[in-house]
């Protein structure tokens, strides 16, 4: 059995949808950022009501913050307590699948039931990016996407004051990745075993925590070998600096030529045609291979 680790915070209706589709083959367990507006009893009510749909919402998740790293562990635990279940794809609310069951059957449960599908990226030589991790962040506290310019200017100064001091923490991760992967359920026990209370310490003050969970935890462990660099997503990137684009039905024949498993940004949003386009067309063929 597939499950599919959700973590969203908007698009209630499309939410709602996706899981009535995706939970007819996929186990689904799904994170509700608790400071959404769709974050209300009724809704993970209806949600919970679905068969293999279990929904949560248990942390206020700022971008950037470790929370989003901590949604993902419970929702990692709950699906693994399901004996059943030997892959677990994770994704976003975003995110759709672009290929049949059949054919996710086929490579990950047939052909690679033991691989790691991951985005890898070696940044032992890169201090711009090692600064997310040996300097304190705090975006569990100040949300960098605030329209309050103090906690932004505050965020900011904290940072660059940082980054003049000759101390570093002693803290050291050599990998780095997007967290949407696809893992085998050893897997997702070894990513379990790695983030201990101690390193959970340690991540809550790094920026985009859960982009070194996966990688540090499966490289330098006895399931290396079993790792491959690449996460099965299409997404672009281009002129693009903090997040990928919202597709649309331009893309369509790309990401069907593409070996990827997922699409992101899959948007459901009238005033954006031609990415709706895109949204009734994956919608319908995976509601074909389904049923």
């Amino acid at each position: 059995m597939q499950a599919l680790v959700i973590t969203a915070y908007q698009n209630k209706t499309t939410l709602k949808r996706n899981l009535e589709l995706f939970s007819k083959r996929f186990e689904c367990f799904v994170h509700i950022d608790k400071k959404s507006p769709i974050n209300t009893p009724e809704f993970l009510e209806e949600l919970n009501s679905l068969e293999r749909v279990t929904a949560i919402s248990e942390y206020k998740i700022n971008w950037g913050s470790y929370l989003h790293m901590m949604a993902i562990l419970r929702l990692l635990q709950m699906a693994l307590k399901k004996p059943e279940i030997d892959r677990i794809h994770i994704i976003s609310g975003e995110d759709f699948p672009v290929k049949s069951y059949e054919e996710f059957h086929q490579f990950f449960e047939v052909e690679h039931p033991k691989e790691n599908f991951i985005e890898l990226t070696d940044i032992r030589n890169m201090p711009t990016v090692q600064r997310r991790y040996t300097k304190f962040h705090f975006q569990h506290i100040f949300n960098r996407k605030s329209k309050n310019k103090l906690i932004i200017f505050i965020d900011k100064a904290i940072r660059q004051m940082q980054y003049h001091l000759p101390f570093e923490r002693k803290t050291r991760f050599d990998y780095k990745g997007l967290v949407w992967s696809s893992l085998s359920r050893e897997g997702a026990e070894r990513v379990l075993e790695y983030v201990t209370p101690k390193r959970i310490e340690v991540l809550k003050y790094t920026e985009a925590a859960e982009e070194f969970m996966v990688q540090n935890a499966l490289m330098g462990s006895e399931l290396e070998k079993t790792v491959v660099t690449d996460n099965l997503r299409f997404a672009d990137w281009n002129q693009c600096l903090t997040g990928p684009k919202v597709l649309s039905i331009k893309d369509y024949e790309k990401i069907k030529k593409s070996a990827c498993f997922f699409a992101r940004k899959i948007h459901d949003k009238e005033d954006e045609p031609e990415a709706k386009a895109l949204y009734d067309k994956v919608f319908l063929e995976f509601t074909n291979f389904v049923q």
